[in-house]
Parts: C-alpha cells; structure tokens; sequence
C-alpha cells in the first residue's frame, strides 16, 4: 500500500490552515527562576522528569513573532517561503523571550534520520539533519514541526539533550533510534 504524499505547497497550506506549527526548543540552562506553568496560550513547558539543569518549550502559534498572514505570528522556518529578516525576527524574540543562553541551533529537516552533534560553537546554517544531540552546557537544540511531533530526550543527570523531528517518514526510518544510538551516553541513561 503506498500513502499519498503531499507537495511542500499543499503541506504550508494544510499548517497554516489547521494552526499546527509548532518548534520545539532544549537546552542547559537557558531559563532562569521557578518552573513554569506546563502550558499557556504561548507556550507548553513539558513536564518530564528531567534534570533540574534542562529545559525545554514548545511554541505555540501565539508565541511572539512578527509573521503574519498564513503564517500567523511565529514562524520560525527559515525554508517556508516567509520573508527570511521576519523569520529571523521571530527567532530573535522566541530566544528573548525564553531568556535563551545562546542562539538555537537549527536543521534544515527533511524527513530522514540524519543525527548531527551540535556544540558550544555559534549556530552557523542549518544542516540537512532531522536530529540533534548535545552535551555542551548552554547549548540550544530546536525542531520544527507542523503535523509531526517533537522528540526530546535528556540523560537522567541531565548531561546530554537531544531533540528530533518525528514524522512519520523519519519514525519509519528509525530517527528515534538513531538520535539515540547518537546521545553521548550509556543506554540505561
């Protein structure tokens, strides 16, 4: 049995339609005081059992942003075919708004299960990949996603993060696995 595919046109279409847009974001240490609400209308906070020195969040379609029309307000995708300086500007505010250490490192995702490490190095470009590991302290992973689901992983003493994209092509393919197979850390952590 095949499943129909959908062209990149059709898939803004049914995200912009449908206000599914999300993007995830983790890190070390990039959000200071008490633990947030787990969601409001701008963001969902996840409530796992992580170390106390990670943390993550979701945007929502009212996170801050400047995006407008089919993009309504937080486009973060630099690949969507929005004006890249509102994308940007929209990035900008999401890490200043979350009182992030350090610009996200994003992927230029593409379905697979390409795993790249990201450290302390300044994000530069988007690496064709659909996850990223991390265990360099300050360093912020993000995902984005509109009908597939972000995968967020950390070591129980909070040493390493990952995050990946999870469609249903990539889940397929084995991109949890892969992400991982590629965490700097033994399997029982």
């Amino acid at each position: 049995t095949r499943i129909p595919t959908r062209g990149a046109a059709d898939r803004r279409g049914a995200d912009a339609v449908a206000g599914a847009r999300r993007h995830a974001i983790i890190g070390h240490r990039f959000r200071t005081g008490p633990k947030p609400a787990t969601m409001t209308e701008t963001w969902l906070f996840p409530d796992w059992p992580a170390a106390p020195q990670v943390h993550a969040a979701v945007t929502t379609r009212h996170s801050p942003g400047q995006s407008e029309g089919p993009y309504a307000r937080c486009n973060l995708g630099l690949h969507s075919g929005e004006n890249t300086a509102v994308v940007q500007a929209n990035r900008n505010a999401v890490q200043a708004a979350l009182q992030l250490p350090a610009a996200p490192h994003w992927l230029r995702q593409v379905h697979g299960t390409t795993v790249v490490h990201r450290g302390a190095q300044a994000p530069g470009g988007e690496p064709q990949a659909d996850a990223a590991v991390t265990d360099t302290s300050g360093t912020v992973l993000a995902i984005l996603t509109a009908d597939c689901l972000p995968a967020l992983f950390c070591t129980h003493d909070g040493h390493a993060v990952a995050a990946a994209h999870a469609g249903w092509r990539g889940l397929a393919a084995g991109v949890l696995e892969a992400t991982l197979a590629a965490l700097p850390a033994a399997p029982a952590q």
